[in-house]
């Protein structure tokens, strides 16, 4: 009996291992050779401040930035140039939390190259100054998702969260 729990246990293991090895865009045969992936996501937070002239609440942006990292499924996704991936844009979606007003799905462009097996720093806005009036003093959660192809014409995406701050005016 002891040997069939061991058995059962190992079947067990097997089964869940080759579960969690199925990820998608990762093992899709028909897919680009390479994915893509954002490392040291940074996110400043907007500051604001009254003009005193007019009275009116100034918003000033920084640029977002992070590191995008080329990764090979692979031997063949090691090699510049076909498999080096264009970054296009990033889409982005806001959850101002409970009570916060709904914001649009908006859409900003990142240039760029990433070479196959490689990384490649860019900056990107996340959004428009001209959105803020409603938010100031609130933070939301956002959803990124990354858009580029490959140089041979292959779509890649990465999607991955962070927090946008906006200062109140003072």
């Amino acid at each position: 009996m002891f040997p069939t729990k061991r058995i059962l246990a190992l079947s067990a293991l097997v089964a869940l291992a080759a579960l969690t090895s199925c990820n998608g865009d990762i093992d899709d045969p028909d897919g680009p050779n390479v994915f893509l992936e954002a490392e040291n996501l940074v996110i400043p937070p907007v500051t604001a401040a009254t003009d005193e002239t007019t009275g009116a609440c100034t918003f000033t942006l920084t640029n977002s930035n992070a590191t995008f990292r080329n990764k090979p499924k692979n031997e063949a996704g090691a090699t510049s140039p076909f498999n080096d991936i264009v970054l296009e844009s990033v889409l982005v979606s806001y959850d101002w939390g409970v009570g916060g007003a709904p914001l649009p799905d908006a859409q900003f462009g990142i240039g760029g190259v990433v070479p196959a097996n490689g990384t490649a720093p860019a900056q990107f806005s996340v959004i428009s100054a001209n959105a803020l009036i409603p938010y100031e003093g609130q933070s939301a959660g956002l959803t990124l998702t990354f858009l580029g192809h490959t140089i041979s014409g292959e779509p890649v995406a990465f999607t991955t969260g962070g927090s946008l701050n906006v200062s109140v005016c003072q």
